[in-house]
């Protein structure tokens, strides 16, 4: 089981576009889903398919940059700790 879910890492936000692609056309089709609605539920799976393949390409991308963690770390340091605020 667990392997089942070490393979779905990273895919299902890719499994629920496809499957929503072929909702889309699969209504068309058989006349359930107008052209405009299958259009645009075509769209949307695209758009957050390629909003997941983005944000996980920018986010690897920061994470490896040095610069970045050097950045959070001073920012995490400078910032007040918790048990400082409001004792003023």
């Amino acid at each position: 089981m667990i392997a089942f879910w070490n393979f779905l890492k990273g895919r299902k936000t890719y499994i629920v576009g496809l499957v929503t692609i072929l909702y889309a056309l699969s209504g068309w089709w058989t006349g359930h889903l107008s052209s405009k609605d299958a259009t645009d539920t075509i769209l949307a799976a695209l758009g957050g398919m390629s909003l997941r393949h983005g944000i996980s390409g920018v986010v690897e991308k920061m994470m490896l940059s040095a610069v970045f963690k050097d950045t959070i770390k001073k920012a995490l340091d400078s910032a007040p700790k918790a048990q400082d605020i409001g004792k003023q």
